[in-house]
């Protein structure tokens, strides 16, 4: 690779440590992360949010570029639908349309936006860079506090296609001050549909429409560069037992096998890229309770009819709780070093005669499940005491979920895996635990089980793990233009703990490179404070104009 100057980095780094740059990639986060992107059942809605969206970022580009920057819109391509790795639009369906939309009617008038800078020739490699434009719910508005801008998406993933944009007027800038022009191509390639399965990128790879040596997908990996993503698939448990079998308690059953299953698989995944063994068993909804598969649940209410008094009630739900934080650690003890506030205020509120059981946790993203506290986890421990409680004292217990009605009730979460299973032997190990979970329950009560009782089904995300060579000439770049701006000590390459789009990439192109590098924290994508921080916007600008300059080459004009 073509190494830069030390004038051209200290002019880069002095561009992007500007205070008037960094007040422009606020104002541009701020306009973004104000339109809400959230997947909607009504396409049109989305398509118009996602319009508005990328004529901020045509306006951005052309400003940077000129009018004849070389911009296009690719619709999405229907062929999308022949891959392995398309994920039906769920999210598009209703009550009065329960099977959703074709993909025709989904993504009428939605797309994908690139961009391109040529290079004139030369050593080198052709660069793409990747991010993605769609949240997941709920949205919130944006705020600025310092360094800081809050709001959904702000990390994931608008910040990420604010740090490509600056990344794209560095380049431009620094190319002009110093009269040089790329060898290979750059590209940019700004998405939808990341948060609902990457039927966004999936287009593009189906497409092809530049194609690329090496891509790097901006994500929220604290601002390390990753040569491969572990796995993760969002499920879907549908419990409808008979009359007489209460549903929650069979679902606090599921829950816990689900679990242990998840333990089992983590404790199976030796890879070298994955030291760690980021293997997540993410509860996401229950019910009425929860948003997102794989967000963690933070907040959950049971309602406990029982003739048991407050303080006998207390003990059992305490033990459970006790039990839970051997498991999963006490977040009511630990400190978040960015708020100075413990995780959780306190587990569980109890209040009434005929009791209300409120359980607190902390949401976030399922790749950070360990820094948070998923409240569906936490009940099910309380529930196997109450239910254990119930047969050994024969005391009147009975135990429903606030705002359910009837007996159909719904679980769904996120279970991540590394390359060392794939994707298939995931779902069916999965999809065992739910029926041991079920079965055991209703041999606790003794009752007859029927497999009829729960269905577990993966229509929505499902991703597959994969790793790449750690020694290739893109990953040793991307090592160096890291540690040219001082992000990189002398550390070991991993793998990312989270999933994403570069998965789509990895198994459709297995001869290109794949990376991925961003800015944010796990802890609080997906999270009800979810936020970037300004400065990491502008060190990845910064990061990403070297790696371009060296990775793709470059030479003198004239």
């Amino acid at each position: 690779m073509i190494q830069i100057t030390q004038k051209m980095l200290a002019a880069i780094q002095k561009k992007a440590q500007s205070a008037e740059l960094r007040k422009h990639a606020e104002n541009l986060l701020v306009k973004l992360v104000g339109v809400d992107t959230t997947p909607r059942s009504d396409p049109r809605v989305t398509a118009g949010n996602e319009a508005r969206v990328f004529n901020m970022i045509r306006e951005e580009i052309k400003t940077i570029l000129g009018e004849k920057a070389d911009m296009q819109f690719l619709p999405i391509d229907p062929k999308i639908t022949r891959s392995p790795h398309y994920t039906p639009p769920h999210y598009t369906k209703t009550p009065e349309r329960p099977d959703g939309l074709t993909v025709e009617e989904t993504y009428r008038n939605r797309g994908n936006l690139l961009v391109a800078i040529p290079g004139r020739g030369g050593d080198g490699l052709k660069l793409a860079m990747n991010s993605h434009v769609d949240t997941v719910a709920p949205h919130f508005p944006p705020r600025v506090e310092g360094d800081l801008v809050y709001g959904r998406g702000t990390a994931d993933a608008k910040g990420q296609v604010v740090a490509m944009l600056m990344q794209m007027k560095i380049l431009k800038e620094v190319m002009e001050e110093f009269g040089i022009s790329l060898n290979k191509d750059i590209y940019y390639q700004i998405v939808i549909e990341e948060e609902p399965g990457g039927n966004g990128s999936l287009s593009l790879a189906v497409q092809d429409p530049f194609p690329f040596d090496v891509l790097l997908v901006f994500e929220i990996t604290e601002m390390k560069v990753h040569p491969g993503n572990r796995g993760a698939l969002w499920y879907m448990v549908t419990m409808n037992p008979a009359k007489g079998i209460n549903p929650v308690e069979m679902a606090a059953s599921v829950v816990l096998a689900m679990e242990e299953e998840g333990r089992r698989i983590k404790a199976e995944s030796d890879h070298p890229l994955f030291p760690t063994r980021p293997v997540q068993t993410c509860q996401g909804i229950l019910g009425p309770f929860g948003r997102h598969p794989s967000a963690v649940n933070d907040h959950i209410v049971l309602h406990i009819e029982t003739d048991t008094s407050e303080g006998d009630l207390k003990v059992i739900i305490d033990r459970a709780i006790g039990s839970y934080c051997k498991d999963y650690d006490d977040k009511t003890k630990v400190v978040d070093p960015r708020t100075k506030q413990v995780l959780v205020e306190r587990h569980y509120d109890l209040e009434g005669g005929d009791f209300q059981l409120t359980i607190h946790g902390k949401a976030g993203h399922m790749g950070a499940i360990l820094e948070c506290d998923d409240a569906i986890t936490k009940m099910a421990y309380i529930v196997r005491d109450l239910i254990a409680y119930r047969k050994s004292a024969g005391r009147s217990l009975g135990i429903s979920l606030d705002g359910h009605a009837g007996r159909e009730l719904i679980l769904e979460g996120g279970q991540g895996f590394v390359p060392t299973h794939e994707i298939s032997e995931v779902m069916d190990r999965m999809r065992s635990a739910v029926e041991r979970g079920a079965r055991a329950y209703c041999e606790r009560i003794g009752a007859e089980f029927k497999p009829g009782y729960v269905k577990t089904t993966y229509d929505k995300l499902h991703n597959a793990a994969f790793a790449r060579q750690v020694d290739t000439p893109a990953m040793q770049t991307a090592v160096d233009a890291c540690k040219k701006v001082g992000l990189w000590k002398d550390e070991p390459i991993i793998g990312w703990n989270v999933s994403c789009d570069a998965r789509i990439f990895a198994a459709t192109f297995p001869d290109r490179e794949v990376l991925t590098f961003g800015v944010g924290s796990l802890s609080e994508a997906h999270a009800a404070n979810e936020f970037v921080s300004l400065g990491e916007i502008m060190k990845a600008a910064e990061m990403a104009t070297v790696y371009a300059l060296e990775l793709c080459g470059w030479k003198r004009n004239g």
